[in-house]
């Protein structure tokens, strides 16, 4: 393929490389993985494909008609979704591609998976895949999948996977399988949605116990080509912007302009996950913006209508420039939920100088000016105050810096009490690295490619480094103190990650984890820490709603012990592109029984479980709305 109409696709292309080099010439990216040894006492073990029977890869091949000349967002890799959707007590696993085939796979035990995805009906039918949404679109009991779909110049509309029947079928080994088999729905309820998706997030906007949907959306509009001082954050996109859609009995109506939402063509949104920050029963929800926009916190106004309360944070509040993935999770035991953002920010400083372009004072000036913020690039951590404003703190807690980054997940996985930051990182080709912006941008290479002289695309691409990096695990010690024990957890392994999600794969309390990388073998990780650590406890909380809300979204569980509080909320939707396992899951350390524990659901009413001889931990037990378990 030649290079068609260079001069456009050569300045959006190093505009994709991310806002900070918005001003540069050009930009694009690729790469393969390598393996880590594991010792008896690593808390992780990583499981290769020969035992689990997951040999899913995201393949991107940048020789076609897509690659990241004419679409932006295509080292952005795909999602994963873990749950059980056969109902076997044992949860499964849902990869998204980007150019090949989504896989299923059935948990099978002791980390052993077989791919059912033809028989279930699975594998898509869009040339670009992106998110995975868990829920339970008809509230039958059974888990529905809810697909994003992308790319350039393609069928972008997104799928919803229904779950209608089961068969039976035996596996290689003999076993009995229960297979589940999915149609395509999204447009009988509404859903079939055309534009650039990202992801979508479930949530329940007006406390009526039907679920509604937040969708994510880029932009085709190229970087270079907007006129920054011309905010047009209130201008809606007339193809694009993030959408709203609210549920009207058996289909989805778009709400977005009269709920309060932006939908402009300037928000490159990367992520969105809902929380109800200011403790008043309404869920709220956190919108992370790539590029120049600033970032959005949407507080639930009560009647179906949101507002954004970023725009009244103090002038030098923080937020990322580059906002990526993003979780939110209570990190300092105050019983409000924090929010953790991540950047492009390299640890290291031999990336740091290879790959980092900052912003001068002028323009960090101007885009304040201009409306957009006080950016920068790292990531953040926004301290909880009082569920309408917040302190940034990612350097006072020293996680401001974890490489490209993309799904952040903010879950206790070692046991010990307290949440922890886990950040995959990668990028196939490093599209900002400085030397090859400088060769480039030499005269004849710009002449080659402005005047369209034949240069191949691929040749173009070929050129551009690629270097694997390790994804981050930042491990809470309490007081807002962390850490980087990704080496020691056997986390650390060099890779191109993108989507990950937490789950208990293997039922022993412990929270396991599932990455999808780019042109790698999806990594499977299993959490030792209740062989390596038995005197630490935890609790895990199965929730079933009621009425349409089957699976409780929205729940608010608190641990009450010796006058401290563990928080957990029921959200799927969390870090990039993926949904982890439904399920509330606690760590205590060497706490032996709670004093107490208190349930809000999505409905409002509350329910209190005060006897602690039925606390005693570890626990797992079961919950049902709006069953009174108050003792």
């Amino acid at each position: 393929m030649r290079l068609q109409h260079a001069n456009r696709q050569y300045y959006g292309a190093i505009l994709a490389a991310k806002y900070s080099i918005w001003w540069v010439i050009v930009g694009v990216a690729f790469a393969l993985s390598a393996c880590a040894p594991k010792n008896d006492s690593t808390l992780f073990l990583k499981h290769p494909s020969t035992k689990t029977g997951v040999s899913f890869e995201n393949r991107l091949d940048p020789k076609g008609e897509t690659n990241i000349y004419n679409y932006r967002n295509y080292y952005n890799g795909g999602g994963v979704a873990i749950a059980d959707v056969n109902q076997d007590g044992r949860p499964d696993l849902f990869f998204t591609s980007n150019q090949e085939s989504n896989r299923l796979y059935l948990n099978q035990g002791d980390f052993r998976f077989i791919d059912v995805t033809e028989e279930a009906g699975l594998s898509g039918a869009r040339k670009w895949t992106t998110g995975i949404t868990t829920l339970d679109i008809n509230s039958d009991g059974w888990i529905d999948f809810y697909l994003g779909a992308s790319g350039e110049d393609v069928d972008r509309r997104n799928e919803l996977f229904v779950l209608i029947d089961f068969y039976e079928s035996i596996s290689p080994e003999g076993d009995t399988l229960l297979i589940p088999r999915f149609e395509d729905q999204a447009a009988r309820y509404g859903l079939d949605h055309d534009g650039m998706t990202i992801a979508s997030t479930v949530l329940d906007i007006d406390r009526d116990g039907q679920l509604d949907l937040y969708i994510q959306n880029n932009e085709e509009q190229a970087i270079g080509s907007f006129d920054l001082e011309k905010n047009e954050r209130l201008e809606r996109s007339p193809t694009g912007g993030d959408q709203l859609y609210r549920r009207e009995g058996n289909r989805f109506e778009r709400v977005t302009e009269s709920a309060g939402i932006y939908s402009s063509i300037i928000g490159f949104t990367l992520s969105a996950t809902p929380s109800d920050v200011n403790a008043d029963g309404y869920t709220d929800l956190f919108v992370a913006n790539d590029f120049f926009e600033r970032d959005y916190l949407y507080i639930n106004q009560g009647d179906g209508t949101f507002r954004d309360v970023f725009q009244d944070q103090p002038a030098k509040h923080s937020m990322s420039a580059a906002s990526m993935g993003s979780d939110i999770a209570d990190l300092n035991r105050d019983g409000a939920p924090d929010i953790y953002v991540a950047d492009m920010l390299p640890p290291d400083d031999s990336r740091l100088k290879t790959i980092t372009l900052f912003e001068n004072w002028e323009k960090i000036q101007d885009k304040q000016r201009w409306g957009y913020g006080y950016q920068i690039s790292r990531n953040t951590l926004h301290l909880n105050v009082d569920g309408r404003h917040f302190v940034e703190v990612g350097r006072l807690a020293d996680v401001q810096a974890t490489d490209w980054s993309w799904a952040v997940l903010l879950a206790d996985l070692d046991l010990n009490g307290w949440n922890d930051v886990y950040v995959t990182n990668g990028l196939l080709q490093d599209i900002t690295n400085v030397d090859y912006l400088l060769d480039i941008s030499t005269p004849d290479m710009m002449r080659s490619i402005m005047m369209d002289d034949g240069r191949n695309v691929d040749e173009l691409i070929s050129i551009i480094p690629s270097v694997p990096v390790p994804n981050v695990v930042f491990s809470g010690k309490g007081d807002l103190q962390f850490e980087e024990t990704a080496e020691e957890w056997g986390l650390g392994e060099p890779s191109f990650s993108s989507g990950a999600a937490w789950g208990d794969l293997d039922g022993d309390g412990d929270l396991d984890l599932v990455v999808n990388d780019v042109n790698g073998p999806a990594r499977l990780y299993e959490n030792r820490s209740t062989e390596l650590h038995p005197e630490r406890t935890w609790l895990r909380v199965d929730l079933k709603g009621s009425q349409t809300n089957t699976l409780a979204i929205g729940t608010k569980v608190t641990a009450y012990a010796k006058g401290e509080q563990w928080v957990r909320e029921h959200f799927l939707q969390r870090g990039f592109q993926s949904s982890v396992e439904p399920g509330l899951f606690f760590g205590f350390g060497e706490l032996a029984q709670l004093d107490s524990l208190v349930v809000q659901w999505p409905s409002g009413s509350t329910s209190r479980w005060t006897n602690p001889e039925e606390l005693r931990l570890p626990l797992r037990i079961s919950l049902e709305e709006p069953l009174s378990i108050t003792q």
